[in-house]
């Protein structure tokens, strides 16, 4: 009995002092900081090729992953209202997700894919309740400006020999929507550690490019083979999307 009045005027003290000594979120103040995260991305996308201009198959269609790890700087302002935060952040993601294709035309003909996203730059504003001081779940909700790079070559392996008879290089920086949400977790005064999840929405990066060539067909019986021409633009279209799932730690000042 002795024992048990012992813990019940322990207990309450113990736990006072561990709140009393764990960081807390400040309250009407504003703050700047830097963080430096690591990223988990994937990459999904949609490939559909047209060379209906080439060959009676016309379309091929197939889906595209890839997935990779990355390091992502940022740095973000807000302000701490009473048990309200708002901010705005801007964070670097470095690293490329990217995926090839080739179809076969027919006649040791080939179209090859090629389709590369690279960095990008994401702006996002962040909003969220502090609950008790002590976590911030948050939502984000911003834009992404994504590097891209999309290549479409025709290769013709006539008399056993490779060469790429038409090629077209694409490459340039599109807007994204991006949403995501989060927590943050103070660690000390002045910093914390936060774990997000941000969806960038699809956008489509079309390629083209003008092709002449020829098939032949086998008529037998001694007569020469007939030669089909072929003339006409072959395209790659492609749908992505990304997922980025980021661990960050950022220094508050």
């Amino acid at each position: 009995m002795k024992l048990r009045y012992l813990l019940m005027s322990i207990l309450p003290v113990t736990a006072v002092a561990v709140s009393d000594s764990s960081p807390l979120l400040p309250q009407n103040e504003f703050r700047f900081g830097l963080g430096l995260g690591v990223d988990y991305g994937i990459m999904t996308a949609d490939s559909r090729e047209d060379h209906s201009v080439i060959t009676s198959a016309g379309h091929a269609k197939r889906p595209l992953k890839d997935k990779q790890f990355q390091f992502s700087p940022a740095v973000e302002g807000g302000y701490f209202f009473e048990c309200f935060y708002l901010g705005a952040v801007g964070s670097w993601h470095s690293g490329e997700l990217k995926d090839r294709t080739s179809s076969f035309l027919g006649s040791s003909k080939y179209i090859n894919t090629s389709f590369k996203a690279g960095n990008d730059f994401k702006l996002a504003l962040k909003a969220g309740p502090t609950l008790r001081q002590a976590v911030l779940p948050y939502i984000l909700v911003g834009m992404s400006l994504n590097s891209y790079k999309s290549k479409v070559d025709f290769v013709d392996f006539a008399g056993g020999n490779s060469f790429v008879s038409a090629s077209n290089s694409k490459s340039g920086y599109q807007l994204h929507p991006d949403l995501g949400l989060g927590i943050e977790v103070p660690v000390t005064e002045n910093v914390s550690c936060s774990l997000q999840y941000v969806h960038t929405f699809k956008q489509t990066i079309k390629n083209s490019q003008h092709v002449s060539t020829s098939f032949s067909h086998f008529m037998g019986g001694g007569m020469d083979d007939l030669i089909i021409p072929r003339s006409g633009n072959i395209s790659n279209k492609v749908k992505y999307a990304k997922d980025t799932v980021t661990f960050r730690v950022s220094m508050f000042f």
